[in-house]
């Protein structure tokens, strides 16, 4: 149903750059969005997390899903022009790091979307090999 560059990506959540950890919108649908980012080594936080082996904080890949999953929900489920904030996270699995040249895959489906409460399924991967899983709620707001 769509692809969003890095404007469209911005119509629809309100992370702007260094914040926003997407690049690009490769899906998106009612069902699913698979999103992605390549890290460069120009990356500002590379420079001071690990400086002896650079990598990306995990947090922020969980982060990428969470934006995401703002743009599902604002696409496909939005009320009111209301927003969907994070309110809890399960389920959070890290199991790879990330480094500078690599280009992560995000990959969000809902699983619980009524009323103002939304659930979704994230998982993160670089080269087909999952780094980062989390379930992600939220709610939306105005």
């Amino acid at each position: 149903m769509g692809t969003l560059d890095g404007e469209g990506i911005k119509r629809y959540i309100p992370h702007r750059q260094p914040f926003l950890f997407l690049d690009a919108i490769l899906e998106l649908n009612e069902t699913r969005i698979v999103a992605q980012k390549h890290f460069s080594e120009n990356e500002y936080f590379l420079r001071g997390y690990y400086p002896d082996d650079p990598q990306v904080p995990l947090i922020l890949l969980v982060e990428a899903l969470a934006q995401a999953s703002g743009i599902i929900a604002s696409r496909f489920y939005r009320q009111n022009d209301k927003r969907l904030i994070v309110t809890g996270m399960e389920k959070v699995r890290f199991s790879q790091k990330v480094v500078s040249g690599d280009t992560v895959v995000f990959e969000v489906k809902p699983v619980h979307i009524r009323g103002r409460v939304a659930k979704v399924r994230g998982i993160a991967s670089v080269n087909g090999k999952t780094v980062v899983e989390a379930e992600i709620t939220g709610a939306f707001v105005s």
